[in-house]
């Protein structure tokens, strides 16, 4: 099949009526862009650096939706896979998902579907009920990121090293993420 810009099938790629091709792709590289900025900011801490990563998966999920987040972010994994240093303190290439902090990369991908689908799905409409969905993705983070972190060090250290350091700064960033979704939360 042969398929034109204006077709049909481009058309339900890129979403809604309102929202073309293009402009999907704008979003999505824009988030990536983001993802990757945000990323920088971190405190080199071992094995698991305390960034704003997870917290800016959660707020693309907030801004694009479930299905645009997901694509972002899985860009920010392929570009990163393939060697633009845009994960933690400037580090790529395909060696970082065979390291110790590769699952909460990984996990970055079920958190931005599971935010923005319970976004959509009314959790928008309070901040404690955006903090509790931002929660419940962050949490898929977290249990990606020990799986893998625990093949390292064992899973009470995972669960030391690779949890207990971000419980207060995770809960804290993610209020401010659940404040911004409910002021204004319409996805793109």
């Amino acid at each position: 099949m042969n398929y034109s810009l204006n077709s049909s099938f481009w058309q339900s790629y890129a979403g809604r009526n309102s929202r073309s091709l293009w402009q999907s792709a704008l979003w999505i590289l824009t988030g990536t862009a983001v993802l990757a900025l945000a990323s920088q900011c971190s405190i080199p801490w071992q094995p698991v650096p305390l960034t704003l990563q997870s917290a800016t998966v959660i707020f693309l999920a907030a801004l694009l939706g479930p299905r645009l987040a997901v694509q972002s972010v899985g860009l920010y994994l392929i570009v990163g896979a393939c060697g633009l240093p845009v994960f933690a303190d400037f580090s790529a290439g395909p060696q970082v998902f065979m390291g110790p902090t590769a699952g909460y990369l990984l996990g970055f991908l079920p958190a931005a579907y599971c935010a923005g689908f319970l976004f959509e799905k009314g959790a928008a409409q309070h901040w404690l009920s955006a903090w509790l969905a931002s929660l419940a993705a962050t949490a898929l983070i977290f249990a990606c990121g020990v799986a893998v972190l625990s093949l390292f060090v064992g899973l009470k250290a995972a669960v030391t090293l690779g949890i207990m350091p971000f419980i207060f700064t995770e809960a804290l960033k993610l209020v401010l993420v659940a404040i911004f979704v409910k002021r204004s939360w319409r996805p793109v």
